[in-house]
Formats: C-alpha cells, sequence, structure tokens
C-alpha cells in the first residue's frame, strides 16, 4: 500500500472532474453507515478502555490498516471513481 499515492490519485480525479463531490460525500455516508452499524459510533467503558495496556500502532494494528486502505483503494479504482 503506499498511501500517498492512493491520496494523490483521488486528489487527481476530484480535480479533473472525475471524481464529483457528490460521490466523495456518498461514500463518506456509506463508511460512517457501515461504522455505525458494527458500534463504532457508541462510546463506553467496555468498547473503550483506558489507555493502560493498550498498543496502538502494534503491528496487527499497522497490518488491519494496510488491508482495510487497500480495499478502499481498490474499490474506489474498481468503481473507475464514477459510480
Amino acid at each position: 500500500m503506499d498511501f500517498p499515492e492512493d491520496l494523490q490519485y483521488i486528489k487527481d480525479a476530484y480535480q479533473e472532474a472525475k471524481l464529483t463531490e457528490k460521490r466523495m460525500m456518498e461514500a463518506l455516508h456509506s463508511i460512517l453507515g457501515f461504522k455505525a452499524m458494527i458500534g463504532l459510533d457508541q462510546y463506553s467503558e467496555e468498547t473503550c478502555p483506558s489507555k493502560e495496556g493498550l498498543f496502538v500502532g502494534c503491528e496487527e494494528h499497522k497490518k488491519v490498516q494496510l488491508e482495510m486502505s487497500d480495499q478502499a483503494i481498490a474499490l474506489a479504482k474498481i468503481c473507475g471513481l464514477n459510480c
């Protein structure tokens, strides 16, 4: 995964009018809706424990982050940014 390259790809598509603001908002709403569906919009001490003992940025987290980023960019590329 090359995040800077992928981000530039999206910026270029927007500047070249291949990707509309409306489509970006639709994608944002879809992502936020999915996060709400799986409960990431709910805060509680059980779902968000104290920072003690958490290993944010560990290798496992980085692996999941890369997989999710790759899938999101792959979807944009598959759609041709006009879906």
